[in-house]
């Protein structure tokens, strides 16, 4: 398997679990590797080395992942208008 396949596998996962337990998502760049190991870990998704990983946002993944994460859990935006006093 390639590495943008399994970091887009680990991505998703972990964008997935963070943004359910936080509500927001938050770049896995920051997010500590102990809480991204766990994870990974836990689904059986292989663990790939951190320099792989780092570059999710780079391949891109990462903006169709969170337009799926928001369909799947339900989570639509809501502009608000400023005040027209």
């Amino acid at each position: 398997m390639g590495e943008k396949i399994v970091a887009a596998d680990m991505g998703l996962l972990v964008l997935l679990k963070m943004s359910h337990r936080l509500g927001y998502f938050v770049p896995l760049t920051k997010i500590a590797e102990a809480i991204i190991r766990n994870a990974v870990r836990a689904a059986g998704v292989p663990l790939i080395p951190a320099d792989v990983w780092n570059k999710y946002h780079v391949f891109g993944a990462h903006k169709r992942h969170r337009a799926l994460i928001r369909d799947y859990l339900g989570i639509r935006f809501s502009v608000k208008k400023p005040d027209q006093s």
